[in-house]
């Protein structure tokens, strides 16, 4: 998972998401953080946990 871009958005070649069989999806999280307050703690929560388990 790769978070937050603040000199911009790279450039991703889309050869490599195909050979390591993975996704790109953008999403404006802002807007659903504060929309949605519940929602995303519970996304946190289970984002934090999913680190936990792979340390």
């Amino acid at each position: 998972m790769v978070i937050g871009f603040t000199a911009g958005i790279p450039k991703m070649p889309l050869n490599l998401t195909l050979l390591k069989e993975c996704q790109i999806i953008g999403v404006f999280w802002g807007q659903f953080a504060g929309l949605e307050r519940e929602e995303n703690l519970k996304n946190y929560q289970e984002l934090f946990e999913c680190i936990r388990v792979e340390n």
